[in-house]
């Protein structure tokens, strides 16, 4: 079961953004003007915090404290979560856009939001798997791009496919969801985020 494992920890869903602006930060393209290397480390490190470092604090903190007091399941929890990272996804969302940056970035991070939105009302009936979930918004976010913004990224877009598939594989190795969930949930991210890519 290694390497399922290892493939989960690598594509974990609080990694997905940031492997995202990776991919795009590092374009050479005339669509999106070029930020100088201090501006995309200053951003990197933005995302990690507010998208990774904060929520993951707050969960572990509030999570410990909640527990002294109340008891609640794992479906409980999950929901409790989806809540605390919604809020943050919202506001790296508002502070890309104050930052003005191109709407590739801005477009990626409001999906995401949408999606974060979508997963906790969904959680309430079913356990659509959040990992596949994740890769598939980065697979849609890549592909809204490429076709939005007439941008060649086949190579990144193949290679995201691909780890979508190990993951999908993984996920059902480790017996954490079933055929359905997990490609239920590939689905819902690609879709999702290629709509706003192409409405927004």
């Amino acid at each position: 079961m290694k390497f399922p494992r290892i493939i989960s920890s690598f594509l974990n869903p609080f990694f997905i953004t940031f492997y995202f602006f990776i991919i795009t930060l590092n374009l050479n393209t005339k669509a999106i003007n070029p930020l100088p290397e201090k501006a995309k480390w200053i951003i990197y490190g933005l995302i990690i915090i507010i998208t990774y470092v904060i929520p993951g604090l707050f969960i572990k903190f509030y999570g410990s404290f909640i527990q002294r007091f109340f008891k609640y399941g794992q479906k409980e929890k999950r929901i409790i979560y989806f809540f605390i990272v919604t809020v943050f996804y919202y506001l790296t969302y508002y502070l890309l856009i104050q930052l003005r940056l191109s709407p590739i970035y801005s477009l990626f991070l409001f999906g995401c939001t949408s999606l974060l939105v979508l997963c906790l009302i969904v959680s309430f009936f079913w356990n659509i798997s959040i990992y596949m979930v994740a890769i598939g918004a980065l697979s849609g976010g890549l592909l809204g791009v490429s076709m939005v913004f007439n941008i060649n990224l086949l190579f990144p877009i193949f290679m995201v496919i691909l780890f979508s598939g190990l993951l999908g594989y993984s996920r059902l190795s480790l017996g954490k969801h079933r055929p359905l969930e997990v490609y239920g949930g590939y689905l819902t991210g690609l879709a999702i985020m290629l709509v706003h890519y192409f409405l927004f």
